[in-house]
């Protein structure tokens, strides 16, 4: 509650002799409330104890939108889903169920295509069909899966693997996350989360997503999928439904519960078939580079202008959409461009960049040759700067050692190198860009050590939380501009 209004409230099932626990994802409603404003948290009326001692609990950041129009979005029927999200219950918002269902027939349709597979409704989808004959009102997304042919979790993964790519050649909006895909609509609004499973070799069905509970369900339950109608289109659930929600969710799953947390339910997860790990990045940065476009440079590329280098050629390693090219273009500077992601690389072409001062390179910089061939190109008396921007923290740490030894070999005394990666102590990057997109922090004392085992000079050394605004927070960088020996 704020004051007197009810936000949110949930039933809370009875514990076996042991503490009933519920939660309330509340992300919206600070929008809502300030410093003047009581929160609690009532049990039949009666308010819980707050940590402190204190039964409500003032807010510290200041309001930044009225009361009343909580009031009134909520008395327009909108509740707060399992996000903190205020939205429409999915079973009355037909645009969603729109396109949900459109998305499902498309992904059936390829599906089918694919490997005869036919993808059924899992997870908080099939409960709120079998259980309420409708969506779940507090969720927020449309959860489907197919079950594999295969028993052996390292065909699985490659199969979840190669369907990934086969759906983003088809033009779906796929992003791999490590225990399903999120297949997008077109304007990115709405999605479909399709998880992969499958009995393994002693029949036990498995899921990497998990289950909250630790009952097995067997090939011998599975029974096969049945049609059902579900947001106003046939879908198929499993025909043995109950049985297989009562092993995910448990025996109380008949009991509404919008407080439901995977993260405190969690039991058995199947992790050796997450999805293929070195894959990942590459499915992610696909779609990264479709959805994304900066237009003004990187505070990295003015950073280095300001310093009066002044190379005659940039190669920009893992040049994304070519924004860095665009502004070392500008200060006149002949600049080649190298990403992996062909996405970027057309974002990048897309900018009409005069060629005689600009080309863009799809390249893999894990390859050694790479840089070797493009350099074998430039004249020997142009002074040239390799420029890596958020790179070293993109690549395994086998790989960025490769890159900065190969970048050296390429380089000629008097040439540059000019580093920007997040540190040790950054703390932004999300779980998903840590397991999913090949981002990991970089130890800035192997970063010094390896330039100067390779006879860089490192001529500028700086570090700060106030060059990138990541969330909340500034992420912690550290920028190493080094200078190649003499011989």
């Amino acid at each position: 509650m704020i004051n007197d209004v009810v936000v949110d409230q949930v039933d809370v099932p009875a514990a076996d002799g042991g503490i009933s626990e519920f939660r309330f994802p509340v992300r919206d409603m600070w929008r809502y409330c300030g410093p003047e404003d009581a929160i609690r948290v009532c049990v039949d009326g009666v308010p819980l104890q707050m940590p402190g001692g204190s039964v409500s609990y003032a807010p510290r950041s200041q309001r930044r939108e009225p009361l009343t129009d909580l009031v009134a979005r909520l008395s327009a029927g909108e509740i707060v889903n399992s996000k903190g999200a205020l939205a429409l219950p999915k079973y009355l918002d037909r645009e969603w169920q729109r396109v949900s269902s459109e998305l499902y027939s498309q992904l059936r349709e390829a599906l089918l295509a694919f490997a005869g597979y036919e993808p059924f409704l899992i997870y908080g989808s099939l409960l709120g069909a079998v259980r309420e004959g409708r969506p779940l009102g507090h969720d927020y997304d449309f959860d489907i899966a197919y079950l594999s042919k295969h028993s052996n979790s390292s065909m699985v993964q490659d199969e979840v693997g190669r369907l990934a790519l086969e759906l983003q050649s088809q033009g779906f909006f796929v992003e791999a996350r490590v225990t399903c895909l999120h297949i997008a609509s077109a304007d990115r609004s709405q999605r479909v989360d399709l998880y992969h499973t499958y009995f393994d070799s002693g029949g036990e069905l498995r899921l990497a997503w998990g289950q909250a509970t630790e009952t097995p369900f067997t090939r011998d339950s599975w029974g096969g999928l049945t049609p059902v109608d579900f947001c106003g289109s046939s879908v198929l659930i499993p025909r043995n439904s109950e049985a297989l929600i009562a092993v995910l969710y448990g025996p109380d799953w008949r009991t509404p519960n919008p407080g439901f947390s995977w993260t405190n339910r969690r039991t058995r997860v199947a992790k050796e078939s997450f999805f293929p790990r070195a894959l990942a990045p590459s499915i992610n940065w696909h779609e990264y580079w479709l959805s994304n476009r900066f237009e003004a440079p990187s505070s990295f590329a003015t950073y280095l202008a300001a310093l009066n280098l002044s190379p005659a050629r940039i190669i920009d390693l893992g040049c994304g959409d070519g924004r860095d090219v665009a502004f070392f273009v500008r200060e006149g500077a002949r600049v080649v461009g190298i990403d992996r992601a062909p996405t970027a690389i057309e974002s990048a072409r897309g900018r009409r960049l005069d060629s005689t001062f600009a080309r863009f390179t799809i390249a893999d910089l894990s390859d050694p040759h790479t840089l070797s061939t493009l350099v074998s190109e430039i004249p020997a008396d142009e002074v040239t700067l390799f420029y890596a921007r958020q790179l070293l923290d993109s690549m395994d740490a086998s790989n960025s050692e490769r890159l900065i030894a190969s970048t050296a070999g390429s380089m000629s005394p008097g040439d540059y190198i000019a580093l920007e990666f997040h540190g040790l102590n950054d703390t932004t990057f999300t779980e998903h860009e840590l397991l999913s997109c090949g981002r990991r922090l970089v130890d800035v004392d192997v970063v010094r050590e390896l330039l100067a085992s390779q006879g860089i000079a490192i001529i500028d050394d700086q570090e700060s939380d106030s060059w990138e605004k990541r969330g909340k927070s500034g992420g912690n960088l550290h920028r190493l501009i080094g200078i190649k020996s003499s011989e």
